[in-house]
């Protein structure tokens, strides 16, 4: 198997190689999702986890999105769901996934 993009974009969870580009590109495509952006954790014993960030639409379908989830991350799903106004993005309109990160594991403490 061959995987492309930045290392920060591939991850390890539960042994199962997600490349979070990827699945960000896959549920964008989903009616009801404004904005996305997938990012990985560690919850308070230290384990890898999966997150998303999301800005949902009025037409935002939670069944729809966990099962395009699960098709693009080889069954997983995510750990936690947060509702945000905004995905923070850098000036290459790339998602801030640390501070997405840092956002769950400092509400997990």
């Amino acid at each position: 198997m061959n995987l492309f993009g930045r290392s920060t974009d591939v991850v390890n969870v539960g042994g199962v190689k997600i490349n979070l580009v990827d699945v960000d590109h896959e549920l964008m495509g989903l009616l009801g999702t404004e904005d996305v952006a997938t990012f990985d954790y560690f919850d308070a014993a230290g384990a890898p986890r999966i997150g998303v960030a999301l800005v949902a639409g009025d037409d935002y379908d939670r069944a729809r999105f966990l099962e395009v989830f699960a098709a693009s991350t080889r069954g997983l799903q995510p750990s936690r769901i947060i509702h945000v106004l905004g995905i923070p993005r850098n000036q290459m309109d790339k998602p801030l996934r640390r501070e997405l990160a840092k956002l769950v594991e400092e509400g997990d403490s």
